[in-house]
């Protein structure tokens, strides 16, 4: 399986088979640097987007501690990837 946070390992939490005509969107989240906390972007992205943007970095303003962060899109995650990799390593412990 493929670390947590790769390029390969979202794609397929995400999907990207040949199966689907329409691109699935997720909601594409950070962790706040100064609180710790989990927060949403406010972007919708597809494999094809993420994919592109992989290398770019975000300027996103923070709902927890009201500054504006530089992310790299490296950095965040897709909604219910990490849940799905907490609930794995549950299953390890």
């Amino acid at each position: 399986m493929d670390h947590p946070g790769t390029l390969r390992y979202i794609l397929a939490i995400i999907g990207s088979g040949p199966e689907t005509k329409e691109s699935q969107m997720a909601s594409l989240f950070f962790t706040c640097p100064t609180t710790h906390e989990r927060a949403p972007t406010g972007i919708e992205t597809d494999v094809q987007s993420l994919q592109a943007a992989w290398k770019a970095t975000l300027k996103v303003k923070c709902p927890h501690c009201g500054e504006v962060h530089e992310i790299s899109v490296r950095e965040t995650y897709i909604n219910g990837a990490m849940s799905d990799v907490a609930d794995r390593l549950r299953l390890v412990i």
